[in-house]
């Protein structure tokens, strides 16, 4: 008889506590694919915890919720990530590097598409 997560060390029991660590990968993963257009069972997947679709949609919904006016637990890992340099946020281009000029290429007038 194999006792739980016997068969593999990155299975966790789907009821436990979600730990730091996994709720921060939550995060990234969410602010990769987009808020408004997360597939939740993509996420669940990648995880690679034993979570369900549900289970993970319904996390990320409670650490999204502000508490009496504070940041969730979602704005706070998100500000961490963007700190630490650790994600690009909702699709957002990188920064230009210094001396690059943000105008844009302006073709000569006898150009004709």
């Amino acid at each position: 008889m194999k006792c739980c997560g016997a068969s593999s060390p990155n299975k966790i029991n789907p009821a436990a506590d979600w730990n730091e660590e996994e709720l921060r990968h939550l995060v990234r993963l969410v602010n990769q694919q987009g808020r408004l257009k997360a597939d939740w069972n993509d996420i669940a997947s990648i995880l690679g915890t034993g979570r369900t679709e549900s289970a993970v949609h319904q996390k990320f919904n409670k650490i999204s919720r502000a508490r009496d006016g504070d940041k969730s637990l979602y704005e706070q890992y998100t500000l961490l990530d963007k700190q630490e340099g650790t994600q690009e946020l909702d699709g957002a281009p990188e920064p230009l590097p210094a001396g690059c000029a943000a105008t844009p290429h302006v073709l000569p007038p006898d150009v004709v598409f």
